[in-house]
């Protein structure tokens, strides 16, 4: 038989078996004086078989220092963002939308320099997880939140070396799905602003079946938690419509971290306590309630004394 005649099934039987070319899979960050986080958070994207994209909201403590650093090491590229004074949610949203657009990436991952995600078993990356669920045909996947805070007997992690010395975390769950933040791209609208970030939606959505990992280190110890909770101006407009919660009301005097015995011990074999989850931020819970109704009177009335 000449070589001629069985080329055809010679390229089938390699297409079949030919390794499929790498995702090019892109974490969009919007970040805001996150030096402490962002030396770990870029060498763990490279880890995990992901690249970076870095929106700037105006650092003043050299966090965009760090991510020139990072060029050619897994950041692709960086942008400034207007902060105006204030955190406009929203608007970075609408950026990242625009970015997906842009950036030319097989999927994104919408992320906070804070939280740390992974692939759960068997995958050993992020990378080699969202590749078998892209093979299986979804194209959107949830997270299991699982927040690690400093503790009463242990209350001050503000170091390199947090990742390994945070060890007690508790299953965040509020009983809905509010963490689709990655997703593929095939060229279709994605709306991520209508829900803070939270619940990405686009037509034709197939969320996968399990749930990935994020690791959310709220603060790392009572000084990170007042400068990253306590200072922060937010837009009237998002507080309007209730975005942000007790975020816009926690004071100083609020902060508190809970006692180990009420939290679950990470261990080594990425298998995580679902048990028991958490409705509420513990960093939050004694500050007073946020009301956007009242805020919305409060507003009325200072223009109309004005």
């Amino acid at each position: 038989m000449s070589i001629e005649k069985i080329k055809p099934v010679l390229s089938y039987l390699g297409s079949r078996f030919r390794r499929p070319h790498p995702l090019k899979i892109v974490s969009i960050f919007h970040i805001y004086n996150e030096s402490r986080f962002l030396p770990a958070q870029l060498k763990h994207q490279a880890k995990q078989g992901l690249q970076a994209y870095i929106i700037d909201n105006e650092s003043t403590d050299g966090s965009l220092d760090i991510v020139k650093s990072f060029m050619g090491r897994g950041v692709i590229g960086y942008e400034t963002f207007p902060r105006r004074g204030k955190f406009e949610l929203r608007a970075l949203l609408q950026r990242s939308e625009e970015l997906h657009k842009e950036l030319g990436a097989d999927w994104y991952l919408h992320h906070d320099a804070d939280q740390f995600r992974y692939a759960p078993n068997p995958y050993r990356t992020l990378a080699a997880g969202i590749r078998a669920m892209d093979d299986l045909g979804y194209n959107a996947i949830d997270f299991d939140v699982f927040d690690f805070l400093p503790t009463e007997e242990e209350n001050d992690f503000d170091a390199p070396d947090f990742l390994k010395r945070m060890k007690y975390y508790y299953y965040f769950n509020r009983g809905s799905t509010n963490q689709v933040k990655l997703w593929k791209n095939f060229g279709q609208e994605i709306n991520l602003k209508d829900t803070g970030g939270h619940n990405l939606s686009f037509n034709d959505r197939k969320l996968a079946p399990i749930q990935f990992i994020q690791r959310h280190y709220y603060a790392l110890g009572r000084k990170h938690a007042i400068e990253k909770y306590c200072q922060k101006q937010y837009c009237e407009a998002e507080l309007a419509d209730g975005w942000h919660d007790k975020r816009v009301t926690i004071r100083p005097e609020d902060i508190c971290f809970p006692s180990q015995k009420l939290l679950k011990r990470v261990t080594n074999d990425n298998i995580w306590d679902t048990s028991e989850p958490w409705s509420e931020r513990y960093l939050f819970k004694n500050a007073p309630k946020f009301d956007p109704n009242l805020y919305k009177e409060t507003k009325i009335k200072e223009l109309t004394n004005e």
